[in-house]
Formats: structure tokens, C-alpha cells, sequence
């Protein structure tokens, strides 16, 4: 049986020409982006196939290209695979992506809202005082010691639980780079600043989301059969009625990515996760998070995609 789940990932994958893995559908994905570069009034297409990097990093740009890129690939795998997940769920901004796939919101709208939320995000940090930094290698306690320690009269907090192996930490840039030197000397295997320009999933963004809520309580959210797994709560929802909410708290509130999945696979009894993105990214998380025992892949190329979606329908 196919008990499928899709997931759609974040911020900090983008880069430079991510989606030509996928020129064999280059019709439908380049559609998909004249579609999302009218509602912008920005060739997005351009910034994501020519750069520059600084300004695909600019995070009010990069949120509308990763969920018009996971959509377009998504359509490509609707127009294949004719099975429907069981749920779905995102990491981050893939929410607005899982919100737009369960039919609640609307490409174009979904669109303006990501766009106003980096814009809201980007405006509240000024001068690059924020930013996140992965560490592998470490355990929960541990980082959170190391935070604690280097945080001084400055916010930096856990703000990810990707999986076992990596947690991601955000805050004010000098008490996030102190809390890295911490996460060396306790043992910690890598750090990686994140390709993200502000510091999300802390208090730090708590002024942007009062206004988020007032732009957000303005928005008629569609109903939907799929039920989606918010970040906020990390559990199930089959209705929108607090949508609105959760997607304010999430601006605010850590991602725990490991109970994402685990209530996927242990009370969904989903055996099989399938992530839409022109990069593997989730997919690594939800094989440490699953110990390989559940069935993780990622739809990151044109052959990936054909495979499976040829695999699932038999």
C-alpha cells in the first residue's frame, strides 16, 4: 500500500540554476514562473538561472523562487502520479508550499504572502544583525549549553531540529558566531553559516509577526481534503480555521522537524516520504530521523521523478 506523504523544504536551498536537472519539463516550470513573475512584477526566472547570488539571497526574492520552483515540480508530479498523499508538510516556508498543494491557499496568493513575509522579516533585522548557523555533530543539551553560555545581553536560541545529527541555531550574529566557537570546543563535527539573511524561528522575529497576524487575519483561507502537519504544533490539522495563527507563531517558534516526521511515520503509519525540491535536502533528514527503516526519497531531477512516479503507480 502507498501511504505517501509529500514534503517541501525551506529557505537556504536556492542556488544559481537549481531546476536545470529538470529541462525535460522546461515548458511547464518555465509557465510556472512567468505565472509567479507576473504576480511580482520580478522576472524571478532571470534571478534564478543569472543571479546574482546576493540578491537570490535576499530573502523577500528567495522565499517566492523555492515555492515557485517546489511547485512547479509538483506539477510535474501531478500530471504523472495520480496517487494523493495521505498529508503533507513543510519545513518552514515549504508550509506555504504544503498549503498551496492541499488546495488552501492559491499559487498567486501564496505567492504575495511569502513575498510580504520576507520583505516584513528582512525589514524588522537591519544592518545583517542576524543569522543562523547549522552545527553537526552535537546533541540538543549540548547546544543549548553552548547558547545559554554565549548569549550575554544578545538573543541566540535553538531554532531547528533538523534530525539526530544536525540543529541549527539563530540569533544576533556576534552571539551566534559565540555560541559556534562553544559548539567546537564541546566536540561539534561541522558549523555552516546558512545562506539565510535573517535569523528565523526565534523571538527575534516577534515584531514581524504582529503585523504578519493582522496581513494574515485579512485572508480567506481555502478548505482542504489533504490535511497538513503544522511546524507550530508539529502534529495534524484538517481545517482552516487557525491557519492564520500557526503561521503567525511559526515566524517565532523552533521547527522540530524530528517530530514532523516521527508523527508522520509512528501515528500516520505513512511508509513512504516523498520530497518535492530541486534539492535533496529533507530526504537526509527523514532517513537519520526514520533510521532508514521508512521508504525516503527526494524528487530532485527529471529522471528521479519519472522513476518513481512510474514505481508508485504499478
Amino acid at each position: 500500500m502507498n501511504n505517501i506523504a509529500l514534503v517541501f523544504p525551506g529557505q537556504g536551498i536556492q542556488s544559481i540554476g537549481m531546476l536545470n536537472k529538470f529541462s525535460k519539463f522546461f515548458p511547464l516550470i518555465r509557465n510556472t514562473f512567468i505565472e509567479a513573475s507576473t504576480v511580482l512584477n520580478y522576472d524571478l526566472w532571470y534571478l534564478l538561472n543569472y543571479g546574482p547570488i546576493e540578491e537570490l539571497n535576499k530573502t523577500y526574492l528567495t522565499q517566492p523562487i523555492i515555492l515557485t520552483s517546489c511547485i512547479s515540480i509538483w506539477r510535474i508530479w501531478n500530471s504523472i502520479c495520480k496517487i494523493k498523499p495521505i498529508v503533507v508538510a513543510g519545513h518552514s516556508l515549504g508550509e506555504y508550499t504544503a498549503l498551496v498543494c492541499n488546495g488552501c491557499l492559491d499559487f498567486s496568493l501564496a505567492l504575495r504572502i511569502v513575498y510580504f513575509r520576507g520583505k516584513l522579516m528582512q525589514k524588522i533585522i537591519s544592518n545583517n544583525d542576524g543569522i543562523m548557523l547549522a552545527v553537526i555533530g552535537l546533541n540538543k543539551n549540548q547546544i543549548s549549553y553552548a547558547c545559554k553560555q554565549a548569549a550575554e545581553t544578545q538573543v541566540v536560541v535553538i531554532s531547528n531540529y533538523n534530525s539526530y545529527d544536525q540543529i541549527v541555531i539563530s540569533g544576533h550574529k556576534s552571539a551566534v558566531l559565540r555560541t559556534e566557537l562553544i559548539c567546537k570546543k564541546l566536540g561539534a563535527k561541522y558549523t555552516k553559516i546558512l545562506p539565510i539573511s535573517i535569523p528565523s524561528h526565534c523571538i527575534l522575529m516577534k515584531p514581524a509577526a504582529k503585523i504578519f497576524k493582522k496581513y494574515l487575519e485579512k485572508i480567506k483561507f481555502n478548505n482542504f481534503t489533504i490535511p497538513i502537519i503544522h511546524n507550530t504544533t508539529s502534529n495534524i490539522n484538517n481545517c482552516n480555521k487557525k491557519i492564520f495563527e500557526l503561521l503567525t507563531k511559526q515566524l517565532y517558534y523552533p521547527v522540530n522537524w524530528i517530530k514532523i516526521i516521527n508523527y508522520i511515520v509512528r501515528v500516520i503509519k505513512i511508509n513512504k516520504i516523498i520530497e518535492i525540491s530541486p534539492i535533496n535536502i529533507l530526504t537526509k533528514f527523514n532517513i537519520n530521523i526514520t533510521c532508514n527503516n521508512v521508504f525516503c526519497v527526494s524528487i530532485n531531477s527529471a529522471k528521479s521523478l519519472v522513476k518513481l512516479a512510474k514505481e508508485i503507480s504499478i
